[in-house]
């Protein structure tokens, strides 16, 4: 069991002076239990909009570390970041392990922050409408992708977003002055906001490399939410 430290300013996890008691807690008081180390808990999403910097986070973490290794409670583990930040904590020499975060499959929160990491994780969706007054639906809602933190990004058709969605299907726009040619049955690649909120309403992801299928992996933790 790990410990989670908070920085300033976060409001989950623990504070550096309370991690050694915890880990002692662990370690020596609960019997089923094993201190595995320390890990970050910033607030906000994807520690991209939390209320403290990644330095101050990672400060306060080093000081968890400082303050249980004092106390004869060294951390196995000091895991840190994810991919909105995995360049910036790898640097630091007193994290062992950065967490991964989603960018395997990335997802739309996190293109503007890391274009260094392209999409894999997409939606084939297809057009079900003509073309009204800059107008099309699409045939994927909000049980395709999670709308929760933001709209998916639409691939493939510059000036398109998606800025509504119904339960079934997807309205589809185009920004003033952008042209495009989608009729009946055009097939529009969706990137999901979030790809945590999307993967679980799905039994299998299908994998794709230069146009042919090379394994449908199933999604191991479906329908398991009880």
């Amino acid at each position: 069991m790990a410990v989670a430290i908070r920085g300033r300013g976060d409001s989950i996890g623990a504070s550096p002076d309370e991690a050694p008691d915890l880990a002692y807690r662990i370690q020596d008081k609960a019997p089923n239990l094993r201190f595995a180390g320390l890990f970050e808990a910033p607030s906000g999403t994807l520690g991209l909009d939390s209320a403290a910097t990644t330095d101050e986070r990672l400060d306060a973490l080093s000081d968890a570390e400082f303050k249980c290794t004092s106390q004869c409670i060294p951390p196995p583990m000091v895991a840190a970041g994810g991919s909105a930040d995995y360049d910036e904590v790898a640097a630091r020499e007193d994290v062992t392990e950065v967490l991964a975060g989603p960018y395997a499959l990335m997802e739309g929160a996190l293109m503007a922050a890391r274009p260094e990491l392209t999409p894999a994780a997409k939606i084939l969706t297809t057009v079900m409408s003509h073309q009204d007054h800059g107008l099309v639906w699409l045939d994927a809602g909000q049980k395709a992708t999670s709308i929760d933190t933001g709209m998916p990004e639409v691939e493939g058709v510059p000036g398109a977003s998606v800025p509504r969605m119904s339960a079934e299907h997807g309205g589809m726009v185009l920004e003033e002055g952008a042209t495009w040619d989608v009729d009946l049955g055009t097939k529009v690649w969706l990137v999901p906001h979030s790809i945590a909120n999307t993967v679980n309403g799905y039994d299998f992801i299908h994998v794709v490399r230069d146009g042919r299928l090379e394994a449908v992996w199933e999604v191991a933790a479906r329908g398991r939410y009880q």
